[in-house]
């Protein structure tokens, strides 16, 4: 009998193990969102300007999740500027792709001006393209 109960205490510890995430294991999630023109111009390192000539490639961020990453991949294949925002807040700005995950500071959507003009060492020139957004825990 002991035999027996040990058994089935070593099957459910062995199952328990099997079904539980590894600790420490970041969750992420993926939304890709497509573009078709720049949303704003870049004229200077100091001087930008945000136009609607479209609409901005946005996500939400859902309960938990606590950091974006952003890639933007342009038909063209040429490395686009990017500035993420989060209603009035400034996540960050990128080239091609967020040097780390930007911090998320609500649960706004995540919305980024997809730049034309000066940037990204020569001169950003949006034709039309994707924007991915990495949501971590």
């Amino acid at each position: 009998m002991k035999r027996t109960n040990l058994g089935l205490a070593l099957a459910a510890v062995v199952t328990v193990v099997a079904v539980a995430p590894a600790a420490g294991a970041p969750r992420t999630r993926t939304e890709t969102v497509a573009y078709e023109r720049a949303s704003g111009a870049h004229l200077s390192e100091d001087v930008s300007v945000d136009v609607a000539a479209g609409e901005m490639p946005e996500a939400a961020p859902m309960a938990r999740e606590k950091t974006v990453s952003i890639t933007l991949e342009d038909d063209s294949g040429r490395p686009i500027a990017g500035v993420a925002h989060q209603g009035d807040d400034e996540l960050g700005a990128f080239c091609g792709q967020t040097e780390a995950p930007l911090t998320l500071v609500s649960r706004k959507p995540v919305h980024v001006h997809v730049y034309s003009g000066e940037g990204c060492s020569d001169v950003s020139v949006p034709t039309a393209g994707t924007v991915a957004f990495t949501f971590a825990r």
